[in-house]
């Protein structure tokens, strides 16, 4: 279910920012400030509820923080590469005929 839904859940987060009709490098900066914030909140969720406890003597419960964030990063980087680079690229490749 998460390979289908953090892409989906980043294809919806930032489909606001790509729907603007604005120059590539304004839009660029938005999604990549969207992306990171949204890592960023996601990675202070994760490591708050991961249930690191305060002591060494405890095992920590729960799914690891950092993974959570590695994996969110990723689905945000494989949706940035497909709606922003990827179609900026296709354009400025066909434009050189």
């Amino acid at each position: 279910m998460g390979v289908v839904l953090i892409p989906l859940f980043a294809f919806i987060v930032l489909l606001p920012v790509l729907r603007e009709n604005s120059l590539f490098k304004s839009r660029q900066f938005f999604v990549l400030r969207t992306s990171l914030l949204t890592i960023l909140i996601i990675s202070v969720i994760a490591y708050l509820s991961s249930g690191e406890l305060l002591t060494s003597e405890m095992n920590p419960v729960g799914a690891t923080w950092w993974r959570v964030t590695a994996f969110i990063a990723a689905g945000f980087a494989i949706v940035l590469i497909l709606t922003t680079y990827l179609p900026a690229f296709l354009k400025r490749v066909l434009r050189r005929g």
